[in-house]
């Protein structure tokens, strides 16, 4: 799209659709480099369509947003000619406590939605990194899972239903609003964690759990990085049932319930009070000399919760690996000397950490990190990092023959490449 009037036709094709002060074309943030064109903020699902009718008749890429965050994860964009945000698509569309399901636009703030469910005694079990700033379809088309995935599951176990906009400027449903309605291939679970690669959502139907009666914190601290991994360990094989068992350690922003910078075994458990009590009991029971334990109340565990899903903000360059459980304290080990701040979830083999390397450096010890995990079947992906880092080093790694397919069905929905273009594995 080169010419000056060609780019003006846009703008102006794009706010016949969604008014004039729906759509900025001064001042938009630079993406990977790339200088977009203008940004349309539709406010339903139908302007978010003929907004990608438009951009389709102009041969315009297009990239989905929430509330403008997440910029920086994936590979660099290729090209970058409109953000489609649905931050106005805020309206709640259907919420029906007694069959614990909601349908919402996709620009409804987790914040908000959270606020809304807990008034019936109701939540969606998620906290990842941004998730209180984060709209609904972010959440799910970036399937941003958190500490709590371990005690309660996935995104993708949540979400039950997406309405869509497709790149054509077609649209689509798929799943539905009530838990089980789902014979076959269940498409909703190929648009969860796609990035916006394969169509733009605008309506999310999700299930939810009843709130717990009781949710605690056990803050374990001491300087044995490994006598809290050893305990964390017999935790999670013993019949307890924790929410949530991580390790954490190194320059994280203050975490209640220790000094900072000394390494903590963070334990919580949610359930009815006596089943709590309980578990805290035992867990009490297994402490070695030299381990500080200490009950965290409702207001400390949030805030120390909050800060470990959201400590990459302050970091640089944040990965995130994935290695078979038995395998995590071997990489706990070996990761010591890259490391500035790390969160490991012990019971799904999920590391987060900030790398001390920049640049250059950085780059050569991702590809390290990135070869020592493949030899026990483990990966790598770069959730932070300046452009000039994922210029040089794939955000995804090779993902093998999965690759192939992941091509196939961009293809297949998408095939001139106008979402996302770049973002998601080998480019697509």
């Amino acid at each position: 799209m080169a010419s000056i009037a060609r780019k003006a036709s846009l703008v102006n094709s794009l706010s016949a659709v969604v008014g004039a002060e729906n759509v900025a074309s001064n001042s938009l943030p630079a993406l990977d480099g790339h200088d977009p064109i203008a940004m349309a903020s539709p406010g339903s699902h139908d302007e978010a369509v003929a907004c990608l009718r438009v951009c389709a008749e102009f041969d315009a890429s297009v990239i989905p947003a929430g509330r403008l965050s997440w910029f920086e994860w994936g590979n660099p964009l290729t090209s970058a000619d409109v953000i489609l945000s649905v931050n106005r698509m805020n309206r709640v569309i259907d919420y029906s406590p007694a069959d614990l399901t909601g349908t919402f636009e996709a620009g409804v703030g987790f914040a908000r939605f959270d606020q809304l469910t807990r008034q019936s005694g109701q939540w969606l079990p998620l906290d990842p990194s941004g998730v209180a700033e984060a709209a609904l379809g972010a959440i799910a088309a970036c399937g941003l899972n958190g500490s709590l995935r371990y005690g309660f599951g996935a995104v993708r176990d949540y979400v039950i239903g997406l309405r869509l906009a497709h790149a054509d400027g077609s649209e689509s449903k798929c799943g539905g609003r009530v838990v089980k309605n789902v014979a076959g291939y269940d498409m909703t679970k190929l648009y969860v964690g796609s990035y916006g690669t394969l169509a733009v959502i605008t309506e999310v139907t999700v299930k939810l759990r009843p709130l717990p009666q009781r949710q605690a914190t056990l803050a374990i601290s001491g300087m044995d990085e490994g006598a809290l991994f050893d305990l964390g360990a017999r935790v999670i094989r013993s019949n307890l049932q924790p929410a949530s068992a991580f390790l954490v350690s190194g320059a994280f922003r203050e975490l209640r319930g220790s000094e900072r910078g000394v390494p903590r075994l963070l334990i919580r458990f949610m359930d009815t009070n006596e089943t709590v009590n309980y578990q805290i009991s035992r867990v009490r029971e297994m402490l070695n000399g030299g381990l500080a334990c200490s009950l965290l109340d409702d207001e400390q565990g949030a805030v120390t919760w909050a800060a470990l899903a959201g400590f990459d903000q302050d970091e640089e360059v944040v990965v995130r690996l994935s290695a078979p459980v038995s395998s995590v304290g071997s990489v706990l080990h070996d990761t010591g000397r890259n490391r500035r701040a790390l969160a490991a979830d012990l019971a799904m083999g999920i590391i987060r950490m900030s790398l001390e390397e920049r640049g250059a450096e950085a780059v050569a010890a991702i590809e390290s990190l990135r070869s020592a995990l493949s030899t026990i079947g483990g990966r790598l992906f770069i959730e932070r990092s300046p452009l000039a880092v994922r210029r040089q080093v794939d955000s995804w790694g090779d993902p093998g023959p999965a690759g192939i397919l992941m091509q196939s069905v961009k293809e297949k929905f998408d095939h001139k490449r106008v979402l996302n273009p770049g973002r998601f594995v080998r480019g697509v």
